[in-house]
């Protein structure tokens, strides 16, 4: 099934169009594990019965312990405005401000880079933007596994983000196979992601008890500013490209099928730039919501 709007055609299914769906796809099973976490995952390991009292015992005893070390490396108990105000926590909160900003460049964007560039069918476009995903997915499993298996957190964070931020800046470079720019925009999606268990970590080794829970909250909130700083950029280069192109098209001797074609093309861009507003407002609510 399918309708048409604006001389655009879109796939329905129960009256939904296809990003419809994709919104639901993606919020529904965030819904349901949220209910799970509420309803099994307790407080404090001495409150879950679906562990034996010895665990019980241990894992209450290694948190105490892991709470006096974190107290002893911070100089004390900090208060929620004194980590706000940790140097440490302002530089992650910028870093993550940037990784965000050229995150979301590529999530939002890279259909709209790649169909400019090379101008690929709609089925290939489909089938290519599930590459990068899948290996963002395997990389953080993997640094993941490595970070917890070897206790070590800063180097899994950092490391990560630097790889990525190198094949963002490779993909700069224009005329490359559409292979090439996948394994690029690949590289940059394992980079930009793989990052997440270390980078989360890292509050807690010099903060403690709510100083790195609200810490934890302010990065988050400063970084996805980003999404809505690249949503800016990129349209601003996109609005400069077409008044540039314009002279171009005003050269060319008008006839009924130009204008025509001209007015369906105008029309379609001020679709797509509404339907890209309301995604990346969707985004920020969403995220800030988190």
């Amino acid at each position: 099934m399918g309708t048409i709007e604006n001389g655009i055609y879109y796939r329905t299914l129960f009256k939904l169009k296809g990003w419809q769906w994709m919104y639901i796809v993606w919020g529904v099973p965030s819904v349901i594990l949220g209910i799970i976490v509420l309803i099994f995952l307790t407080d404090r390991p001495k409150d879950a019965k679906w562990l034996s009292s010895e665990e019980r015992e241990v894992l209450e005893t290694e948190l105490t312990q892991e709470l006096l070390a974190r107290r002893t490396n911070a100089g004390g108990h900090l208060t929620l405005f004194q980590a706000l105000r940790n140097v440490k926590v302002l530089l992650l909160a910028l870093a993550y401000f940037f990784i965000v900003t050229g995150n979301y460049g590529v999530e939002l964007f890279l259909p709209t880079i790649l169909r400019d560039w090379y101008h690929p069918s709609d089925r290939l476009l489909t089938w290519i933007l599930m590459i990068p995903p899948l290996g963002a997915l395997f990389g953080m499993l993997l640094i993941g596994y490595t970070s917890d298996r070897t206790k070590e957190r800063r180097f899994h964070a950092a490391i990560p983000i630097l790889i990525g931020a190198i094949g963002l800046g490779l993909t700069l470079i224009r005329h490359q196979p559409l292979t090439t720019m996948i394994i690029l925009f690949t590289v940059t999606s394992i980079g930009t992601k793989a990052y997440l268990p270390a980078f989360w970590s890292l509050p807690s080794l010099f903060l403690s008890e709510s100083a790195a829970a609200g810490s934890i909250g302010f990065i988050n909130s400063i970084g996805n500013l980003g999404v809505c700083f690249t949503a800016v950029i990129v349209m601003i280069l996109r609005f400069d490209r077409h008044y540039r192109e314009e002279p171009h098209k005003n050269i060319r001797h008008p006839t009924i099928s130009s204008n025509s074609n001209e007015l369906f093309t105008s029309e379609q861009q001020h679709t797509e730039q509404r339907s890209l507003f309301i995604s990346v407002l969707f985004i920020i609510i969403t995220r800030e919501l988190k």
